[in-house]
């Protein structure tokens, strides 16, 4: 298998986990409430959980611009997906770190964060978030 064939057989598998998370989250609770903070790739110039999510037809809400002001408002979400070119944008990974009390909070009130990320990628724990209960 070529590189490139390799490349979307990964991008495949992503999309196919992101899609069996948000169903069983989406059936478990009836009207489960997700956030989702995206940034657009440096190369491709593309998303990748907003796309997905509405192809999908999954309610979200982006935080991404709220973030970029410096804050981050979880009350009333369930979960939270961080894309896999997020850590790409230095001022939103530093903008993050400065939220990991809130995103600790986020997980102790029960509420589940997805991180995807490459695997030569930063991992949230870059942002100060280690807690038991995440897996990055």
């Amino acid at each position: 298998m070529d590189k490139r064939m390799r490349k979307h057989w990964v991008l495949v598998c992503l999309a196919g986990m992101l899609w069996v998370l948000v169903c069983a989250s989406c059936f478990a609770s009836d009207a489960a409430q997700i956030a989702i903070l995206d940034y657009a790739d440096e190369w491709t110039k593309t998303t990748g959980v907003g796309p997905l999510l509405d192809a999908a037809r999954v309610s979200y809400v982006d935080l991404t611009p709220m973030l970029e002001r410096r804050q981050l408002d979880l009350a009333g979400y369930d979960i939270l997906i961080i894309g896999s070119f997020f850590t790409n944008s230095s001022e939103l990974r530093e903008n993050l770190n400065l939220q990991a009390k809130a995103l600790r909070d986020f997980v102790e009130r029960g509420g589940v964060i997805v991180e995807f990320t490459q695997a030569d990628q930063n991992l949230l724990q870059d942002f100060g978030c280690q807690h038991e209960r995440i897996t990055a």
